[in-house]
């Protein structure tokens, strides 16, 4: 007696068309997530070149100051000599302390954008010798050496 002939079906060797959409779907959704982490990705990276610029920027005022080479006088939303967009604007405001001689001069940098826009802003803040004390305190000084 002869047996008739079998037909070997190999369990689980191919896929089927459900495990194939399946598998397609989860890619889709993989790569749908992964396109918006780099998109936050790329947007933390200009906001924080853009605070890096501003805090730059404030550094730069401020060391004006100190050295002398700008007059520390208040100053409200003025336009930085700088060509970029948006434009960068700076305030410094200064204010007497309870310590003579000292000043406390505080740089805001900030870009000139609508709010809407979510525009940078630094503060900068620092206590500086106030001149008028330092030309004081010299002529003080050159009057009694000259005795």
């Amino acid at each position: 007696m002869t047996r008739p002939p079998t037909v070997t079906v190999l369990a689980g060797a191919a896929f089927t068309l459900l495990e194939i959409v399946l598998a397609l779907a989860i890619l889709a959704g993989a790569l749908a997530a992964l396109g918006e982490v780099l998109s936050l990705a790329r947007q933390n990276a200009r906001v924080t070149q853009e605070e890096t610029v501003g805090s730059l920027l404030a550094a730069s005022v401020m060391a004006e100051l100190v050295a002398g080479t700008r007059e520390s006088t208040e100053v409200d939303h003025a336009q930085l000599p700088i060509e970029t967009q948006p434009p960068w604007l700076h305030t410094v405001e200064v204010q007497a302390t309870n310590f003579d001689g000292l000043l406390l001069v505080r740089v805001t940098v900030e870009q000139d954008m609508p709010e809407e826009q979510r525009p940078v802003s630094v503060t900068l803040a620092r206590w500086v010798l106030d001149p008028e004390f330092v030309a004081e305190r010299a002529s003080l000084a050159e009057n009694t050496s000259d005795r």
